[in-house]
Formats: structure tokens, C-alpha cells, sequence
């Protein structure tokens, strides 16, 4: 009878520990199969954390709230922007045609508060003009003909005319000879844009990044554009 006793006791023994070794087995197979999942997971949000952190600090995005950039940039869109140090590496001068956006110093005032962009106008107003006029070339206007160095400009893009004489100090009344490392900025709605002609040419340096073009169109009644009238007090 003892040695009865003593055999079940030991099967009873063993199948204990078959049971105990069952349980730590799949406990390490739940933990591998968390750590795959893990795994799979950090697989896939790594790149994508990888490429959103690029866009970021390639581009940015700008909220349109003027009519300046007519008919080209209508209020109300999100442009992207690719950023200056890599559109115009090293203070590079933009290309004639180029949309920028930029950061208009203090000391250049806006004749309309309320013509900027984003930001709290006019201490640090961006805007976004059409880059018209270059370092060392002279700008003039006669109605709503630009003449660079004398000559006609050629714009391959539309423009609405201007419908009054322009009361401006940059090249309204004779030829203006832009400074070096300047360009000279103008809306492509130019009865209705706050440019160069008023506060003059723009040091390359404030120039923030150029439109890429319009990411999307917000609504009349968007978040963007109450806030901008609340700001603007329109």
C-alpha cells in the first residue's frame, strides 16, 4: 500500500510540473507574440514618424485670409511652403515669378494693418507676394505697365490692373534702383495689395519659404477665417 501511495505521489508530482512547464511556456509565447506585435508596430510608425518629421521641417503650411495674391491665391486657402533654407539655400535670391512668404520687419509698415497673413501685424506680419523686381535692377510703374531697367515686364501670370494712381514711394513717381540682396514684392491683385511699392524692397534674409501652391479651400465660415475677422475686428 505505501509503495502505492508513494507511486501516485510522484505521478501526481510530475503531471504538476508538466503543468507548471505548460504554463511557462505559454506565457513566453504570449510575451512573443506582444513583442512581434511591437515590433510590426514600431516597423511601420517608425518610417512614418520618419516622413512626417521631414514634411515638418521641409514645409509649412500658411492660412490665406486677403484677397492681395488674386485670382492666383483666393482667401480662405492653406498653401504649403517649402522653407527657405532649402528653397533658397544660404539667403539665395528668389527667381522673378516666385511666391514667397516672408517676414516684414517692424520698421516696414504696413499701410493696412490688416493685410497680413499670419502673425500679430503689423510688429511681426508675414505676408506673401509675387517676387517682381531684383537686386540692382530699377522698377517703375506707368499705369499698369511695370518697367524693369526701362523695359516692359513680360508676366506670364494674371494680374488684376490697377484702377488708380498709386500713391506708393517705390517707383510710382521715376525709376527705384533696388538695394543688393533685395527683391521687390508685389500682389498679384494690385488695387488691393500692401506691397514693396509702399514699404520698399525686401532684404532676402526675411524671406521665410516659397508657395508651393494650395493644400486645400476652407469654407467662408471656417475656424480660420472667424478668427481672422475676430483679430482684424471685419
Amino acid at each position: 500500500m505505501a509503495e502505492i501511495v508513494r507511486l501516485g505521489a510522484e505521478e501526481a508530482a510530475v503531471e504538476d510540473e508538466e503543468k507548471r512547464e505548460a504554463a511557462r511556456a505559454e506565457a513566453a509565447e504570449r510575451k512573443a507574440r506582444r513583442q512581434r506585435g511591437q515590433q510590426r508596430r514600431l516597423m511601420f510608425l517608425l518610417p512614418l514618424v520618419t516622413v512626417l518629421a521631414i514634411i515638418a521641417w521641409c514645409f509649412s503650411t500658411q492660412f490665406i485670409p486677403s484677397q492681395s495674391m488674386e485670382p492666383y491665391l483666393q482667401p480662405g486657402d492653406h498653401i504649403v511652403t517649402l522653407k527657405s533654407w532649402l528653397a533658397y539655400p544660404d539667403h539665395a535670391v528668389p527667381s522673378r515669378g516666385d511666391v514667397v512668404v516672408f517676414n516684414l520687419p517692424a520698421k516696414q509698415q504696413l499701410q493696412d494693418p490688416n493685410a497680413w497673413v499670419s502673425g500679430s501685424p503689423p510688429q511681426a506680419a508675414i505676408l506673401i507676394k509675387r517676387v517682381v523686381g531684383l537686386p540692382g535692377e530699377t522698377i517703375e510703374f506707368q499705369g499698369n505697365e511695370v518697367l524693369i531697367n526701362g523695359k516692359a515686364l513680360v508676366e506670364n501670370y494674371r494680374t488684376i490692373p490697377e484702377t488708380r494712381r498709386v500713391g506708393g514711394a517705390y517707383g510710382t513717381d521715376g525709376p527705384f534702383r533696388i538695394p543688393a540682396h533685395h527683391i521687390f514684392l508685389m500682389g498679384d491683385n494690385r488695387p488691393d495689395s500692401d506691397d514693396s511699392r509702399f514699404w520698399g524692397p525686401l532684404n532676402v534674409k526675411n524671406v521665410m519659404g516659397r508657395c508651393m501652391g494650395v493644400l486645400f479651400h476652407e469654407s467662408a465660415n471656417g475656424f480660420n477665417e472667424r478668427r481672422y475677422q475676430k483679430t482684424t475686428g471685419q
